[in-house]
């Protein structure tokens, strides 16, 4: 048996008996709490130090109008997720479900470098070379999660984590999807393993939202969505703030003047080089089935000359400042 197709129980069955919290590891067994990276609709991020460990603890908390049966669904989806696609270098690694209090907690690696939103409010990557090695790490993380048959479908900055030493890591699986069986690459039988989504099936955050997702109609190629959304997030990149703020032709101008210029969209103007310019373009396709993937965009040849930094330095032994706690 190929070693993916080991993965795909993780994604299909729930793990043992997760509502018995009497066998789980305690989250004290990680230490104890020393502060708190944030907080959001799927529950709050403590970091919790254990010796020279420090771990980034997630606790589910049960949502308004939640049942039980709901809340152990969404805290199993995004563990089963999260846990099967963290061998990789751009994804934040999840270790481990353990109890606090009655409720369940991920155990995930501490990222100390901030997240990427951070970075680009305080201005710190001030050449080309540290943007573009931020969105090539970007992109690597997100062609290995496709691979996998997983959408994230909440692509943005704020979800984009830095260590210290430069490593962009994708973080945050609580609206991830699979779309396919890991070890199954054609496009036309993508959708088999799961459902389209529809209506309250939609997820994300609207600037950065694909304009498939504001049609209310079936969405079959997940993973284009977060093509779209990585691109919003080039462009955050190169001018620290959004080109729209809603994929909607009707109900935003600049949306509206995109869809009438292309490539010639006026905010695109001040990008560094067309290269640039032709692959957001590539990437912000109307059509998603036409949307470039993941793997094309790593494919073509600005992205494939696009130097990586590692430990903080490039082969062009240039030094690259992501984080803004290096």
């Amino acid at each position: 048996m190929e070693w993916h197709q080991r993965l795909i129980p993780s994604f299909c069955q729930p793990p043992p008996l997760l509502l018995d919290t009497e066998h789980r590891k305690s989250v004290d067994s990680y230490g104890v709490p020393s502060g708190r990276v944030g907080h959001g609709s799927n529950g709050v991020v403590m970091i919790y130090k254990r010796g020279n460990a420090l771990y980034a603890i997630k606790r589910f908390h049960l949502r308004r109008r939640e049942n039980l049966r709901e809340y152990m669904k969404r805290v199993n989806s995004e563990f089963c997720i999260a846990s099967t696609v963290g061998n990789h270098p751009n994804i934040v690694r999840t270790f481990d479900l353990a109890i606090y209090e009655g409720n369940y907690c991920a155990v995930m690696e501490y990222c100390d470098g901030g997240d990427l939103f951070s970075s680009i409010k305080a201005m710190r990557m001030t050449h080309d070379y540290e943007r573009d090695c931020s969105f090539k790490q970007l992109m690597q993380g997100l062609c290995f999660l496709h691979s996998m048959g997983v959408a994230h479908r909440d692509i943005k900055p704020e979800n984009l984590l830095w260590t210290r030493d430069g490593c962009l890591k994708i973080g945050d699986f609580g609206t991830a999807q699979v779309f396919r069986s890991p070890y199954n690459n054609n496009s036309d039988t993508a959708t088999t393993a799961t459902h389209s989504m529809h209506g309250d099936d939609i997820v994300g955050s609207r600037p950065y939202m694909a304009v498939e997702l504001l049609r209310n109609k079936a969405i079959n190629k997940p993973d284009a969505t977060d093509v779209w959304s990585a691109a919003i997030v080039l462009y955050c990149l190169y001018r620290h703030g959004l080109p729209w703020n809603l994929a909607s032709a009707r109900h935003d101008v600049g949306f509206r003047a995109f869809v009438k210029q292309g490539e010639d969209f006026i905010l695109f103007h001040p990008l560094p080089n067309k290269a640039i310019r032709r692959i957001l373009c590539r990437m912000l396709d109307l059509n998603a089935s036409r949307r470039i993937s993941a793997q094309a965009v790593l494919e073509d040849l600005w992205c494939k000359n696009i130097l990586v930094c590692q430990n903080g330095v490039d082969h062009a032994q240039r030094r690259h400042h992501h984080s803004v706690y290096a």
